[in-house]
């Protein structure tokens, strides 16, 4: 596989939403996991059918398996990009059934564009990007989640896991400007009090201007 591509990965890729009676299956364990371990979900996803999800702050690789228990109470078909890496034997097939995508690293100008392939047909897609690119404290968000939905022309979703009150927020709908600059308030603004799995590993939100598009994050 080139160094820069995502994939293997079509929109038609089936997902454990395929499946009616497992969604509903998996809505109901995982129900029952969430309200065990005391949490809950805040607010509703919109209803458009296309956007990027922005999943913040990632500070653990517990966030994953969370964020899916989440988006299936509210029956959100996620796809979630993911390091190659991890598809590997025996769990590559499940990861994808859950909505993964690999991808590998590459010149983030062409990430971009290639994740945007995933937004491109006008079907129904969702796709979640941690913008920290990393679990470990960072000084600045990298952007691609941003260019990804200026070049797909999609909107914004702000997500947080907020695990001082135990919540999956679903907040503002952000239609980008193409000025990320004067949208970043309003993230700021939304993050402003969520506090992740291990805050000292949750850095400030801000970003370099300018800046190139950057490479979509990973979960």
């Amino acid at each position: 596989m080139p160094p820069s591509t995502i994939g293997p990965w079509v929109p038609t890729q089936r997902t454990i939403h395929d499946v009616s009676w497992l969604v509903t299956l998996a809505k109901r364990l995982s129900g029952w996991v969430l309200h065990l371990r005391g949490w809950r979900v805040v607010g509703d996803p919109p209803s458009d059918a296309r956007f990027v999800l922005v999943a913040a702050p990632h500070t653990s690789a517990w966030d994953v398996p969370l964020m899916l228990g989440c988006t299936l109470q509210v029956r959100l078909r996620l796809h979630w990009l993911g390091l190659a890496t991890y598809f590997r034997w025996p769990i590559a097939g499940l990861l994808r059934w859950l909505g993964g995508v690999p991808i590998t690293r590459g010149p983030a100008a062409q990430r971009v564009q290639e994740a945007a392939r995933l937004l491109a047909d006008g079907g129904p897609a969702v796709v979640a990007i941690a913008p920290e690119g990393s679990r470990h404290r960072v000084d600045r968000w990298r952007t691609g989640f941003y260019h990804l939905a200026v070049t797909a022309e999609v909107p914004l979703v702000l997500t947080a896991l907020d695990y001082s009150k135990r919540t999956a927020r679903f907040g503002p709908l952000l239609q980008p400007s193409g000025d990320l600059a004067a949208d970043l308030p309003v993230i700021q603004a939304f993050y402003a009090d969520v506090q992740g799995r291990h805050p000292e590993r949750q850095g400030p939100i801000r970003v370099d201007e300018p800046e190139p598009p950057s490479t979509p994050e990973t979960t």
